[in-house]
């Protein structure tokens, strides 16, 4: 199991899901077009089986896809793209990769929304475990 097999499984159900957004990926350039969404992997922990540590055969962490709209607008926007990221990633959903299957651990979060510059943002946090066949 390949930690880019899990990252990229996440990243296509989000911009496959037609939100309508597109996404900001870790280490790509972004054009900066409102709405986006700004994503992030965070809290990794691996699990080996072996005394070598040579095999990985779970990994636990979050992806952070956090909505990115206008300030000024109110936030009913954000919210309402919030809700469609919770729709793609319910509890319990399983979703297979190259050598393994991803499951979503619990109930996406929507976190408190707050304002940067001109953008006004409200995380989501998508937690996950994959686990090697």
């Amino acid at each position: 199991m390949k930690t880019s097999d899990v990252r990229n499984a996440l990243k296509s159900r989000l911009a496959g899901g037609s939100i309508g957004p597109s996404g900001a990926w870790p280490n790509v350039e972004y054009s900066g077009t409102l709405p986006f969404f700004d994503t992030s992997f965070a809290g990794i922990v691996r699990e080996g089986g072996t005394l070598k540590g040579n095999e990985i055969l779970s990994e636990t962490g979050q992806f952070n896809a956090v909505v990115v709209v206008d300030q000024g607008g109110g936030e009913d926007d954000a919210l309402d793209y919030a809700d469609a990221v919770h729709a793609l990633f319910p509890e319990g959903q399983r979703i297979t990769i190259t050598g393994g299957e991803i499951v979503i651990r619990r109930p996406a979060e929507i976190r408190g929304g707050y304002p940067t510059n001109a953008d006004y943002r409200v995380p989501v946090v998508v937690s996950y475990r994959a686990t090697a066949d």
